[in-house]
């Protein structure tokens, strides 16, 4: 295993740990943006900033909320809940949202090969849903062409994910 699907390896055992209720959709959604960032968001800057102040302003602040949490291969997801908490102002996520996007941070091989080891974890038993389960997701997925996906809705409502990825050293930079 790569130096770097170490670091996929490690969100996703953090992620399994801290979300239990995890599901398979959720599990490749962490991947995904591990591997392919936040490109697949942008194709309006303004409507992507209209939408995300939207978002923002929906969120309830959270001082127990991590500000950054590392997802694998230098991305991490800023929570907004932790935004004001700490001091960052939404526009320097934007900026730094903005600059992730344009950056390749991945490949499909690399993808398939996160996808691999997530089946590999999930066969240790790490997380909650089975290997049974995790391999009818990822037909259904490899037959749809690998797209972006949803958290699932246990997960929505468990967790009430509101974040932004980012390629942390950017995101660092910026605030």
């Amino acid at each position: 295993m790569t130096e770097r699907l170490l670091t996929v390896k490690s969100a996703l055992l953090t992620n399994a740990l801290k979300h239990a209720k995890m599901r398979p959709q959720d599990a490749v959604k962490l991947v995904y943006q591990a591997c392919f960032g936040p490109g697949h968001l942008i194709s309006d800057p303004q409507k992507a900033f209209e939408y995300l102040k939207a978002e923002y302003e929906a969120t309830r602040p959270r001082e127990t909320a991590p500000l950054c949490e590392p997802i694998g291969l230098g991305m991490a997801r800023v929570n907004l809940a932790a935004l004001d908490p700490n001091g960052v102002e939404i526009e320097k996520l934007f900026a730094a949202f903005i600059a992730s996007s344009k950056i390749k941070n991945s490949d499909m091989a690399e993808f398939l090969k996160a996808l691999e080891l997530l089946k590999s974890l999930c066969k240790d038993g790490v997380f909650r849903f089975g290997v049974d389960e995790l391999n009818a997701y990822l037909e259904d997925y490899a037959k749809a062409g690998y797209p972006m996906v949803s958290h699932s809705k246990e997960y929505k409502q468990a967790y009430e994910p509101a974040y932004r990825v980012v390629l942390e050293e950017i995101f660092r930079a910026n605030i």
